[in-house]
C-alpha cells in the first residue's frame, strides 16, 4: 500500500428491508444505487466516483447480518447538514446527535445510526475537508 492509497476500500451495511433502504438512500442523497445479488446476498452498491477519494460500500440483505447503532461510523459529505437532517428525518430516519460544528448523527429506517453520519464545509471554509481529501464544497466527493 502506497501513501496515496486509502487503506478503507468497502463497507457492508447490513439492512433488512433492502427495497425501504434503497428507496431512502436514493431519496435522501439522490443517489443511484446499482441493485446486485451474489449468491444469497441480497445488495444495493453505492456509486464509486473515479478519481475520488473515500471507500463505497453496499447496502446487504443477508441472513444471519442485522442493523445496529453499534460499530463503526460511515461519513457521507453532504453540502448541507440542516436539509439532509431534514430529508431524514420526512423520508423515516431520526436525528441521534443534532448539529455541531461540521457534524450530524442521524439513523436512517434500518435503524444503523453509522452510516447517518454528515459531514458538511467548515464554518467560514468552502471547502470539505475528511482525513483523506479536500473537495470543492460545489462538487463535494461522498465518502462512501
Amino acid at each position: 500500500m502506497t501513501d496515496e492509497t486509502n487503506p478503507v476500500h468497502w463497507f457492508d451495511s447490513p439492512v433488512n428491508d433492502l427495497e425501504r433502504a434503497n428507496q431512502f438512500y436514493e431519496t435522501v442523497f439522490g443517489l443511484q444505487l446499482s441493485l446486485n445479488e451474489r449468491g444469497p446476498r441480497q445488495m444495493a452498491w453505492f456509486p464509486r466516483g473515479r478519481g475520488g477519494c473515500g471507500a463505497t460500500g453496499t447496502l446487504m440483505k443477508s441472513e444471519g447480518d442485522a442493523p445496529s447503532h453499534a460499530g463503526t461510523l460511515v461519513y457521507l459529505t453532504v453540502t448541507d447538514i440542516e436539509g439532509t437532517r431534514d430529508k431524514v428525518n420526512a423520508n423515516g430516519g431520526r436525528t441521534l446527535l443534532p448539529k455541531t460544528a461540521i457534524v450530524s448523527i442521524l439513523a436512517d429506517p434500518e435503524r444503523w445510526a453509522l452510516r447517518r453520519c454528515t459531514l458538511a464545509t467548515t464554518p467560514g471554509s468552502t471547502t470539505t475537508r475528511s482525513s483523506t481529501c479536500t473537495t470543492d464544497a460545489h462538487h463535494p466527493t461522498p465518502l462512501f
